[in-house]
């Protein structure tokens, strides 16, 4: 393993034990490396830990996830249509996709969500089974990726949103809109807190976490044109209100754009095309393979493993 990860994973026991007793994960991360902000070690740790937790939110909320999805819906529906795909960038254990698919008014051709903990995808499998979603949209795919490294081609996805999932990445605003932006076809609405109309309490309390802040700028610098921003009625937590930064994807190569779903994969180091082969993803200019774990692609960059004899045969 990277020395550089076995610092990260080396703390686990100890997150686990911090997170039971009711501390941030993330908080207690960054102080423990002396980090300035969250790297995605600290977030799929603090994640990871957290599987399962959300959807028993869910559970326990079903009148807020009820409203909460359903204005997100309404938002997605005013663009999407029958032959689109859409995305949710960093969807968790999908007690957020579950409610935006059953409440939009045209259902999407496909339906993709990735997440960088592994757990939350297995539960999010699991959860997405339980409530039918997969009966109102039967096409999803469902994997482990890094949001700085998505292993999407570019242009493929016809509508990407995020929920609240690039929060935690305070500092690396530009970098992570831009990968979001690499793959979205038409539109991009991101459903994320807004730092600069937060109270000065949600602003601390943002601060602390590494939030993202200044959006409206790093859309911009970003290269996305946005269109408009709305709050979100339906919040659960008033220090974190969440607003909708509607953008369009400016210079998009339409021409290039991937129309088959079964070929919009990419290679997340080179981001060159990719196959599939039984229990594995390859490139095989490179050799690299990607495992296939319990039927979840695993596509961040280090699950990589370089196999070049598989494409000798």
């Amino acid at each position: 393993m990277n020395p550089s990860k076995i610092k990260y994973y080396s703390l686990v026991k100890e997150a686990l034990a911090k997170y039971k007793a009711g501390a941030n994960i993330t908080h207690f991360l960054r102080e423990k490396l002396q980090l300035d902000t969250n790297t995605p070690e600290i977030i799929e740790i603090a994640y990871d830990l957290q599987s399962g937790t959300y959807i028993q939110h869910y559970h326990q909320n079903p009148s807020y996830y009820k409203a909460y999805t359903t204005e997100l819906a309404g938002w997605i529906s005013q663009y999407l249509t029958p032959t689109d795909t859409l995305l949710e960038v960093g969807f968790g254990e999908a007690t957020t996709t579950v409610g935006v698919v059953q409440n939009l008014i045209q259902k999407p051709s496909s339906v993709l969500g990735f997440d960088i903990s592994f757990s939350r995808i297995n539960s999010a499998i699991k959860f997405w089974k339980e409530s039918y979603a997969h009966e109102i949209c039967s096409d999803y795919h469902f994997f482990v990726a890094d949001l700085f490294s998505i292993p999407l081609k570019a242009n493929s996805i016809d509508i990407v949103y995020t929920s609240h999932s690039i929060e935690p990445n305070g500092g690396r605003e530009v970098e992570a809109l831009k990968s979001i932006f690499r793959v979205a076809r038409n539109k991009v609405l991101l459903f994320e807190p807004y730092y600069e109309r937060a109270s000065l309490e949600g602003q601390k309390r943002m601060k602390k976490h590494g939030y993202i802040t200044d959006l409206p700028r790093a859309i911009e610098k970003a290269g996305g044109k946005l269109c408009s921003i709305a709050e979100i009625k339906s919040t659960v937590n008033p220090l974190n209100p969440t607003h909708l930064f509607d953008i369009d994807i400016q210079d998009v190569q339409h021409a290039n754009s991937v129309q088959n779903t079964d070929s919009f994969w990419c290679d997340p180091i080179t981001q060159s095309d990719m196959q599939k082969r039984n229990d594995l993803f390859y490139f095989s200019e490179s050799g690299l393979i990607y495992p296939i774990i319990n039927g979840i692609p695993c596509l961040r960059p280090e699950n990589a493993i370089l196999g070049t004899c598989l494409f000798h045969e």
